[in-house]
Formats: C-alpha cells, structure tokens, sequence
C-alpha cells in the first residue's frame, strides 16, 4: 500500500479471534514504533487509522495477547 505524507491512511484485517484485543504496531522505517490495543469486530474485522509521519516503509502488525504475529502489512509513505 501506499500513503501520503501527513495524510492518514487505513489498514484493516480480517480472520482475526472475535472480542479479541489485539495489538496493532506500527514501525516507522528506523524510528521508534507506536502501538494501541485495538477490540476486533464481532465479525473477526478490525480497522486501524495511521497518520504516518515519516516517509518510507512502514511495517505494521497485529500481534495476540501472546506476541504472536497474527497478520501483517507494509505502508510505503510518499510526499
């Protein structure tokens, strides 16, 4: 995916444990990574707004309460 700079952009996933709290990390290229507990749908679905403040890649992951790597995404940021 792509995104602009100073634009917020989505990232959604599916097949994920309903009810569940999930972690979304997002690494911003070599600077520090942002992270928020985010509650998945009913339906397995979660949607989770970036609004990236660097430009390049960006890897995003939704991790269980364990760790676990449960899905994952790259976000190239342009301007």
């Amino acid at each position: 995916s792509v995104a602009t700079l100073g634009a917020k952009a989505s990232f959604s996933a599916g097949n994920l444990p309903p009810g569940a709290v999930v972690r979304v990390r997002v690494q911003e290229g070599s600077a520090a990574s942002h992270q928020a507990d985010v509650l998945v749908a009913a339906d397995g679905t979660l949607s989770y707004e970036i609004n990236p403040s660097l430009e390049g890649e960006h890897n995003v992951t939704v991790l269980d309460a364990s760790g676990q790597a449960l899905a994952t995404a790259r976000l190239n940021v342009m301007r």
